[in-house]
């Protein structure tokens, strides 16, 4: 399973899910990349229905927070 997670170091709910996120991920010994965005796509009116969090792709498909911590076996 491959996983990509986009952020921004200038969003504070980026700030917030992400670290969390990767420990989840560490404990279930997913390997995750991280790729600072150039910019906070919320801020810059981008980020889809302006739901201010990272885009996650699971092997290149776009999923939500939810379903991302289903697959780590928390929800």
């Amino acid at each position: 399973m491959q996983v990509v997670i986009y952020k921004s170091d200038t969003c504070g709910a980026c700030r917030a899910i992400v670290p969390r996120l990767l420990a989840l991920a560490k404990e279930r010994g997913l390997k995750v990349k991280v790729v600072d965005a150039e910019r906070c796509e919320a801020d810059d009116k981008i980020c889809k229905d302006l739901r201010y969090v990272p885009a996650i792709f699971v092997d290149g498909r776009e999923i939500e927070i939810k379903q991302f911590v289903k697959i780590l076996g928390e929800g």
